[in-house]
This record gives C-alpha cells, sequence and structure tokens, in this order.
C-alpha cells in the first residue's frame, strides 16, 4: 500500500528532488522487506517440520 503511493507520487512530482524522495522511500521499504521475508520463510519452515511430527504422532496413535 505504501509502495504503491511511493510509485504513484515519483510519477506525480516533476522536481529532482521529490524523485530522489520517492526513490528512497522505494529503498527504505525494499530494505524492510527483506528481512519480513526472512522471517516468513523461517516461520513456514517452522510449522512444516511440526506439521510433519504431528502426521507421525497421528499414524502412531491409529
Amino acid at each position: 500500500m505504501l509502495g504503491a503511493f511511493l510509485f504513484k507520487s515519483a510519477f506525480k512530482e516533476e522536481t529532482v528532488q521529490n524523485f530522489i524522495n520517492a526513490t528512497l522511500g522505494d529503498i527504505v521499504l525494499s530494505l524492510i522487506g527483506i528481512p519480513l521475508a526472512i522471517v516468513t520463510v523461517s516461520m513456514i519452515k517452522s510449522y512444516s517440520k511440526k506439521e510433519k511430527e504431528l502426521f507421525k504422532l497421528e499414524k502412531i496413535e491409529v
């Protein structure tokens, strides 16, 4: 949502400073997105391991 706003504002503005500000905002959002993506992948892997363990437990109980 914020990325879309920055994208639109970059093309609305006509000064070099506004283009620079929009670019810096985009860079900051990208830098924030990288750790969030790593955390998401880590959570998915953790959930996948637990799901496999639960499946094994269910198989043993049956």
